[in-house]
């Protein structure tokens, strides 16, 4: 939670934009990629900004548009560097990961097989086909 909240800069403790509870389930919910969640957090607060109006009184103005914007910005540089961190895997790289794969009891058996469309009605094979 801290980590999020030092990446989206919400760390004044006396003004907090969101709370541990809303960090948290955004935690969660991203499988713990803090970068993924942070950003998230982002949209939310920016969400918060966006509906409020920008307001003008004579020299002084209170720009929320611009704040919804930054946090807008901030959130997609958050979920770029959530998503580096994500790595691709293949399965099936070597032999022996291969035959462990096959042999878990526990796997889901896949929905087809290499000889899935060998016709066992039929005596002829390819090789033969078209010869009399």
């Amino acid at each position: 939670m801290d980590r999020v909240r030092f990446l989206i800069g919400d760390t004044d403790t006396s003004d907090q934009l969101v709370q541990d509870g809303e960090i948290n389930f955004m935690i969660d919910n991203h499988g713990g990629n803090v970068f993924v969640a942070a950003a998230n957090v982002c949209e939310a607060i920016a969400a918060k900004f966006a509906r409020k109006c920008d307001k003008s009184v004579g020299d002084l103005s209170l720009s929320m548009s611009q704040k919804s914007l930054a946090y807008c910005k901030l959130a997609d540089t958050l979920r770029s560097q959530g998503n580096i961190l994500c790595t691709p895997t293949a399965g099936g790289i070597s032999i022996s990961s291969k035959e462990t794969y096959e042999t878990d009891s526990d796997r889901v058996e896949p929905p087809f097989k290499l000889d899935e469309f060998e016709n066992p009605q039929t005596t002829s094979k390819i090789s033969n086909f078209g010869a009399d």
